[in-house]
């Protein structure tokens, strides 16, 4: 406004222009926020599965629990595991803490062929199916059908929340259910897979490439 008058003919293309690159500029915080929230995504699911297979592989030496869960091993050595962990981008906050704490556990685990922390995988499976539902109710995601029981009462119970405190229940950004979910060691079978795949996505969290 201070630059003074300029012709008419050219005032609203060059109000435009303006305006144009003032919305760029304010759009570019969030913008930059989304692919941060892209990368960290990609790294915390190459490093999911990278616990996951370190997992499977203890599993697998139960004979047993393996065919009764229906585990698929992908063998390696423990020290190509620790240089595929090594090698992946570091990923900061509670998810990265969490997946570096589960990467551990398992590799000392696998070390001393620890039977108890095989059951462990097991028996946290309803723990993070709890989370998993969460997230999807928080998403917006369906759920499987052998879960929607639970997801009404979910839901019934934060609508009763609703009117008990007179405010609607805040949208959820799902992140610190996220870190939750990925420190949980737990097997996690095809369907489960697919839930947590879902659950990525919806979090703009996408698979690698």
């Amino acid at each position: 406004d201070a630059v003074g008058q300029v012709p008419r003919a050219v005032m609203t293309a060059l109000q435009a222009r303006f305006k144009a690159a003032v919305r760029a500029v304010e759009a570019r915080p969030a913008m930059l926020r989304q692919a941060a929230l892209r990368r960290d995504g990609v790294v915390a699911r190459q490093k999911l599965a990278l616990c996951q297979q370190c997992e499977n592989m203890l599993l697998a030496r139960d004979p047993i629990r393996s065919a009764m869960l229906g585990v698929t091993n992908a063998t390696a050595s423990v020290d190509a595991l620790q240089t595929q962990w090594s090698a992946m981008p570091s990923l900061a906050g509670e998810a990265g803490t969490a997946l570096t704490i589960r990467f551990e556990t398992a590799m000392t685990a696998l070390a001393c062929d620890d039977s108890t922390h095989a059951r462990v995988l097991e028996e946290r499976q309803p723990e993070r199916d709890a989370i998993l539902l969460r997230l999807e109710v928080a998403a917006g995601i369906d759920t499987p059908a052998a879960f929607v029981r639970e997801r009404l009462a979910m839901q019934v119970a934060n609508l009763r929340s609703t009117f008990k405190h007179g405010i609607p229940i805040a949208p959820e950004t799902g992140l610190a259910e996220l870190a939750k979910l990925l420190a949980i060691p737990a097997f996690a079978d095809p369907a489960a897979h697919l839930r947590m795949d879902r659950v990525f996505e919806a979090l703009a969290m996408p698979s690698p490439a």
